[in-house]
């Protein structure tokens, strides 16, 4: 018999706030990606529309992380 056992809610916090510090590192690291791109005339379009994306994941993660700690 397997019993599920449900992660602590402090143990789920830690797994998002590690999650959201993953994102901010890719966001920093893409936004540079993408400058140092548009300074040689390339077209970003792709990596924009990406960086959106991530953006968008670590503004709901915040925003939830900021709602649980309230």
């Amino acid at each position: 018999m397997v019993i599920a056992v449900e992660p602590s809610t402090e143990t789920q916090r830690a797994a998002l706030q590690r999650r959201q510090a993953e994102l901010y590192r890719r966001l920093e690291d893409g936004y540079l990606r993408i400058e140092r791109a548009l300074a040689q005339g390339q077209d970003t379009t792709r990596w924009e529309d990406f960086w959106l994306r991530l953006l968008d994941e670590y503004e709901r993660l915040s925003d939830d992380l900021s709602e649980d700690a309230a």
